[in-house]
Order: C-alpha cells, then structure tokens, then sequence
C-alpha cells in the first residue's frame, strides 16, 4: 500500500452492496481494503473478504468488530440498517474517521443524528447515491 491511498472499511461485507463495494475498492486506484466487518455471529466472520467478494484473495478477514479493525481504515462504507449505521457514525466520530452513509430508511431522530455529524464535521453531503454503469 502506498502513502496516498485511502484505506476504506465495507461493513455489510457479506451482502450483496457489501461484495460490490469490496470488488470496486479492489479495483479502485488510490484506494486499499483495510476491512471488511459482517455482525457479531455470522457465518462470514473470518472469510477472506476478496474470495467473499469472488475476486483474489486479499488477506483481509471479515470482522465483527470496530475495535478490532480501528487503525486499519481512513473512511467507513455503511449501505447496512440504520441502527447499525448510527452505532458506527458514533464510532467513526469518536476515532476521526471519515464516514459515506448508503443506509436507508431512518426515521427522524436518525436522520437528526445525521444532520447533527454534517454540520460539525462534513466535507461532502448528497441525499441519494446512484451507481451508473
């Protein structure tokens, strides 16, 4: 890995968002899979996370835990629920780590929490994401 890559965590590893995001981060230059996190009790966790992706093997295993994986990423990738996604904005807050949310359907207080993050700490912030092929 090379000092300007930016090393991205995909949470949701083993879902189908999950494996396209693993494949475009292994396919991406500048970007590195740092991570790659299921829940707690899946039967993902410790899959290499490209094989789970159906690319090369990548030497990243599916973890459950952000503790585990903190120093191994720069920006955290969510398109999980929302209670997970709200769990891991406060995580990424309290570490400074940069967060793109996918994540749909939050109810009021989620999407204040949201609101509340970019205000203090958002560089860039887009209601809907699209993927173009």
């Amino acid at each position: 890995m090379h000092d300007a890559e930016i090393r991205v965590a995909i949470a949701g590893a083993g879902g189908r968002m999950g494996r396209q995001l693993i494949q475009a981060a292994l396919q991406m230059d500048g970007v590195a899979l740092g991570a790659a996190l299921e829940r707690e009790g899946s039967s993902l966790l410790g899959a290499d996370a490209g094989e789970l992706a159906g690319v090369a093997k990548t030497g990243v295993t599916v973890q459950s835990s952000l503790d585990a994986v903190k120093d191994d990423f720069d920006v955290f990738i969510d398109f999980t629920r929302p209670e997970g996604t709200l769990d891991h904005l406060a995580f990424c807050r309290q570490h400074g780590k940069g967060m793109v949310i996918g994540t749909t359907g939050f109810d009021d207080a989620g999407k204040q929490a949201i609101s509340g993050c970019i205000k203090r700490d958002c560089d860039c912030f887009r209601r809907e994401l699209q993927c173009r092929r």
